[in-house]
C-alpha cells in the first residue's frame, strides 16, 4: 500500500518559489539583501515589458476606435437631416393652408 503520493508539479513549482522568495527577501547583510530585491525587480520588469506594451496597445486601439465610432453616431449626416421648408406662420406641413380643429383652412375660402 503506498503511503504517500508522489509531488506533482504545482507543489514543485511553489517550493521553488519559496526557496526564490526566501533567498531574495531574508538576507543578514542589508544592503545584499535589497541588490537582490532590485535585481529581482529588474527581471520582472524587463521580461514583462511586452505584456505591459500590449495591454498600451490594446488601450490604444479602444480608444481610438471607440472615439470613431463615438464620432459616426454623433455626427449629423446630410442623408438624417430632414430638410423642412417654412412656408409661414398661417402655412401647415401639407403646403398652403392649415388644418384647425379637424378641417382645412385655406386662404382663399
Amino acid at each position: 500500500m503506498i503511503t504517500q503520493t508522489p509531488q506533482g508539479v504545482a507543489s514543485r513549482f511553489g517550493y521553488g518559489l519559496g526557496r526564490v522568495a526566501r533567498f531574495v527577501l531574508h538576507d543578514r547583510n542589508p544592503v545584499l539583501r535589497w541588490v537582490k530585491r532590485l535585481a529581482l525587480a529588474a527581471a520582472v520588469l524587463y521580461f514583462s515589458s511586452d505584456i505591459f506594451s500590449v495591454l498600451a496597445s490594446v488601450a490604444v486601439l479602444l480608444l481610438v476606435f471607440g472615439g470613431a465610432f463615438w464620432l459616426l453616431s454623433n455626427s449629423e449626416s446630410s442623408s438624417s437631416n430632414k430638410k423642412t421648408i417654412d412656408y409661414g406662420s398661417g402655412y401647415g406641413p401639407q403646403g398652403y393652408g392649415y388644418y384647425k380643429a379637424g378641417r382645412r383652412v385655406d386662404d382663399d375660402d
